[in-house]
């Protein structure tokens, strides 16, 4: 892994990460483990579909894009109330203005129908989350360094502020 991230480090453009998840515990852990990963970002969290979808459309609480940084990348959690992943993914792949932010399904389920479906509605990835707390430093690392690696290649640009 490291030298995956070597030279990364360097790279002082963090992304705007929007995690989408209901489950207290899973969001603390997360924190945790952003807080611990080699390369900063700046994390936001929302607990359910629909705050997403406010927040990446700056709309209701999240008017304004001082609050609301429009996503490099959505870490999304597949069941929640109010609106499910599936819904999320269906409002922003659908959308052409917001179609082209990755999305990573980022959940407990090991469901093959969960995995087919999160695919077809446009999902970029589906990672199981790991139970273990190392392991899940490990994979936010991984996610880290991957998406930093991608922003970073020649004419790859940066959303729109």
């Amino acid at each position: 892994m490291a030298g995956f991230l070597e030279g990364l480090e360097k790279n002082d453009t963090p992304l705007n990460i929007l995690l989408v998840d209901d489950n207290e515990a899973d969001v603390k852990i997360a924190q945790r483990a952003f807080a611990q990963a080699r390369l900063k970002n700046n994390l936001f969290i929302v607990n359910n579909g629909q705050a997403c979808v406010d927040f990446v459309r700056h709309q209701g609480a999240y008017e304004g894009s001082q609050k609301a940084p429009r996503p490099d990348l959505i870490l999304l959690d597949i069941s929640m109330p109010v609106m499910d992943g599936f819904g999320v993914l269906d409002n922003l792949k659908n959308d052409p203005e917001y179609r082209s932010i990755p999305i990573i399904v980022l959940t407990g389920s090991n469901n093959a129908g969960d995995i087919r479906k999160s695919y077809a509605k446009g999902a970029n990835s589906f990672i199981r989350k790991p139970v273990d707390y190392e392991e899940f430093v490990e994979v936010i690392d991984q996610v880290n360094g991957y998406w930093h690696l991608v922003t970073t290649l020649p004419g790859r640009k940066k959303w729109p502020a």
